[in-house]
């Protein structure tokens, strides 16, 4: 049931921000609208930083799944270590 929770809040979560990126261009380009000439900057602003976003959060995803940090999804028999720690 627990995994059905995580998921269901990581999906509405990814959702949320899925459906907050054109709100973020939209506004920007209300606001280049008023100010005129730095539209074509802060767009491509607004791109990058995101696109870099995406890409650190992928990074450090690896780099933590190659040093192992983290947690498994394995099941873990400890009545083997509470063994060999008594003896």
């Amino acid at each position: 049931m627990k995994v059905l929770i995580a998921f269901a809040a990581g999906a509405l979560l990814g959702d949320a921000v899925i459906h907050l990126i054109p709100e973020a261009f939209s506004s920007e380009e209300e606001e280049q609208e008023e100010e005129g000439q730095q539209e074509v900057v802060s767009l491509r602003l607004l791109s990058f930083f995101l696109c870099l976003g995406i890409f650190i959060f992928t990074i450090l995803e690896r780099i933590f799944l190659m040093l192992g940090v983290g947690h498994s999804h394995g099941h873990h028999n400890h009545s083997e270590e509470l063994k060999k720690g008594r003896s």
